[in-house]
């Protein structure tokens, strides 16, 4: 369960909270300063039982998943699916301020949160696995899909 607040103050206002995909290490310092900009920006949600990074979505508007894209693959220092390089390689397919984030391997379709690896999942960034935080010392290969308002909608 989670609260909404903005600016530490809870919200009373149509919204719908779900509990996202927890982190399973320490934020690293560029992902504390992005959630740190959108707890300034917005609304949130927090949650006390463990440390996780949930997603508000209002209830007023319709949202439907994008296509699944996959643009990198873990053999450089990771995967790395952020959301301003998908932009970049397809532009107007997903939009300004996804309200969510679905990450699954590519060969299986495993979601992330099950297939064992460490890894940063935040719908306004993207997906980021990196090989060195790995026991085995390598992510697996995965692709990612956003939820945005649905066009014409």
């Amino acid at each position: 369960m989670c609260e909404c607040r903005q600016q530490e103050k809870l919200v009373k206002t149509r919204l719908v909270c779900f509990e996202g995909q927890s982190i399973k290490s320490p934020l690293p310092a560029i992902m504390n300063k992005l959630f740190s900009v959108a707890i300034l920006a917005g609304l949130f949600c927090a949650s006390s039982q463990r440390v996780a990074l949930d997603t508000i979505i209002p209830v007023d508007k319709e949202f439907c998943w994008t296509s699944w894209y996959d643009r990198d693959d873990p053999s450089g220092t990771g995967d790395w699916e952020l959301l301003v390089d998908l932009w970049t390689e397809y532009p107007g397919q997903i939009c300004n301020q996804p309200v969510a984030i679905e990450a699954v391997t590519t060969s299986s379709g495993i979601p992330a949160s099950l297939a064992g690896n460490i890894y940063t999942s935040i719908p306004g960034y993207g997906f980021v696995c990196v090989n060195n935080q790995q026991k085995s010392g390598s992510c697996l290969d995965y692709k990612v899909r956003f939820l945005c308002p649905c066009r014409g909608a």
